[in-house]
């Protein structure tokens, strides 16, 4: 908060809304790194790279379509971009079989013993 007060204060004046836009952003960096510190001392490492690096990839793909289509036609960039991004997650395997199921509709909602003796292995 303190952060971003100070830099609200300062910055404004002299560059308007755009930098309340960029100290805003800035400061959820902040409380990011700083709560991601308090609950790591309470929980286990996220394995970011492992979680990231499929959707991270997929939107690399999207941009770069949407950027080489901006010109051609904004319709044509967005609805490409889209596509792209959707299937480089469905090839990148970016979903499990369970995580697939309840989004196309076929999963019960129920774990399936095979979930459970995973749950209690872990």
């Amino acid at each position: 908060m303190a952060f971003n007060l100070v830099t609200n204060w300062y910055f404004i004046p002299l560059y308007d809304f755009r930098a309340a836009a960029v100290i805003t952003i800035f400061s959820e960096l902040v409380l990011l790194v700083a709560f991601y510190i308090g609950i790591r001392r309470h929980l286990a490492p996220v394995p970011w790279w492992a979680l990231l690096w499929r959707p991270g990839l997929a939107g690399a793909a999207m941009a770069a379509v949407g950027l080489a289509l901006w010109s051609v036609n904004l319709l044509l960039a967005l609805s490409m971009a889209l596509s792209v991004f959707g299937l480089g997650l469905f090839v990148l395997g970016a979903f499990s079989k369970d995580e697939v199921a309840r989004i196309t509709g076929r999963s019960t909602g129920r774990a399936t013993p095979e979930q459970l003796d995973l749950a209690e292995a872990k």
